[in-house]
């Protein structure tokens, strides 16, 4: 097994026990939650000293039905997703000097039931607290 298919497989066995619940016919968390664990691993940082860390900043977009839905049924996904990307950071490997940013964003070009996820890793004190960087949606990873 692959090292990005047996991170994908531990991904899915954290979410499924943080997110168990089903949704019916709509995205669930745990298709969000693996989005943001390929992009995390696709998008780290070698810094000179051999260390690989974890994007810290991440945007989220989603078709605006399903980020209606996501956000009225689980409030706490952003902070959810962020306990996780710090969680399956840590397994992998990765730093992750802070708990990430994950900002979930409705974008009408976005179809149903598809995620799509941009990361960056920022060095710490690189932008002033509250303020993140606009990546357009066409510019990132679709799951």
């Amino acid at each position: 097994m692959s090292k990005l298919n047996k991170f994908e497989t531990l991904a899915e066995q954290w979410v499924e026990g943080a997110f168990g619940r089903l949704f019916g016919g709509r995205l669930q968390p745990m298709q969000v939650a693996g989005a943001l664990a390929r992009v995390m691993e696709d998008q780290h940082h070698l810094a000179d000293t051999g260390e690989r860390f974890a994007p810290n900043m991440y945007w989220v977009y989603l078709n605006p039905v399903d980020y209606a839905a996501l956000r009225e049924s689980t409030p706490t996904l952003p902070d959810d997703l962020a306990r996780s990307v710090k969680a399956l950071a840590k397994q992998q490997g990765l730093r992750l000097l802070e708990t990430p940013i994950v900002e979930i964003r409705p974008e009408e070009s976005i179809p149903r039931k598809k995620v799509s996820v941009a990361a960056q890793y920022l060095a710490q004190n690189t932008a002033p607290i509250g303020q993140t960087a606009e990546i357009a949606p066409e510019a990132v990873e679709s799951i």
